[in-house]
């Protein structure tokens, strides 16, 4: 007796198409950052890096590539050639994904693209700068794709048009990303050792204030022991939008914390992130001898 297979008819609404990632080469495809930043960022038009200084940088060595879901841009990243210690680094000045897509690895994928496609040049360290602040972005930076922090820079780009930084000096960390080093290699694979959060020293312990929110307790500037953990906001929008006076405490904690020890020899080099009691907690780990073995490799 033969067997009648019923066809099942796949909704167009139940189906996504995949994520692209391509080279972007043409003034049109420079204007579709102009509006991804300004739909990631809400930047006013003074804030904009525009279509036409992306098209003559692109003419001088620089990378522009965009991340599409189908044929609607979902995401940018944009990088430059530059020069540090008398070497050629890569400044990856920006990355932004829209808000919809910001769980589906793009901006993994992107720096990657970069990545795969700076092993052609002669070029071996990779530079951009993140809020620290904004643990998920030192997740992707640091405990994703393998780079190691000691700069911090002090409202780098002063006050700016985006609500996002309603409140706030545009504090930025530096992360280093080493895109040759067996770290950065092991790290993409999925094999680096990771430092132990449990053998940490604490830096400061935090206090919950109600809804889900922390503030910071007094930082300790005077500990020694080789890894230490630096606690962070999970989550900073609600802190930013209804919270300035917490988001800014939070801002003025870690930022002498982190000038503090990256003056003494530290490196942020992990990011760890569990629940605890039903809330996300976010911690730095900063780690004192993993700085002088990189340093001594760069010089």
């Amino acid at each position: 007796m033969p067997i009648h297979v019923r066809a099942t008819k796949i909704s167009r609404a139940t189906t996504r198409p995949a994520i692209t990632i391509r080279l972007l080469e043409r003034l049109e495809e420079f204007r579709i950052c102009e509006a991804l930043q300004k739909e990631v960022w809400s930047f006013a038009d003074i804030d904009i890096v525009p279509a036409r200084l992306l098209a003559a940088m692109s003419k001088s060595g620089a990378i522009v590539l965009g991340a599409f879901r189908g044929r609607r841009p979902v995401g940018f990243a944009f990088g430059f050639p530059g020069w540090r210690q008398g070497r050629h680094i890569w400044c990856s000045h920006m990355l932004a994904v829209v808000a919809e897509e910001r769980d589906a690895g793009i901006g993994y994928r992107l720096k990657l693209e970069q990545r795969q496609r700076l092993l052609d040049r002669p070029i071996d360290l990779v530079t951009w700068t993140f809020d620290p602040l904004e643990s998920r972005n030192a997740n992707l930076n640091v405990a994703k794709l393998g780079c190691v922090a000691w700069e911090y820079w002090v409202n780098l780009y002063g006050r700016t048009s985006s609500p996002l930084h309603r409140g706030l000096d545009t504090d930025r960390v530096v992360p280093r990303w080493y895109i040759r080093s067996k770290r950065v290699t092991e790290r993409l694979a999925g094999r680096a050792p990771r430092a132990s959060f449990d053998d940490a020293t604490p830096i400061l312990e935090s206090r919950e204030i109600g809804g889900g929110l922390i503030a910071p307790g007094r930082a300790r500037l005077n500990l020694r022991a080789p890894v230490l953990s630096l606690e962070v906001p999970a989550e900073t929008a609600e802190l930013r939008l209804h919270q300035q006076r917490i988001a800014r405490r939070w801002q003025l904690t870690v930022r002498r914390a982190l000038q503090t020890y990256f003056a003494r020899g530290y490196a942020l080099t992990d990011v760890v992130s569990f629940v605890d009691a039903g809330r996300r907690r976010a911690f730095y780990l900063l780690d004192r001898d993993v700085r002088r073995e990189i340093e001594r490799g760069w010089r």
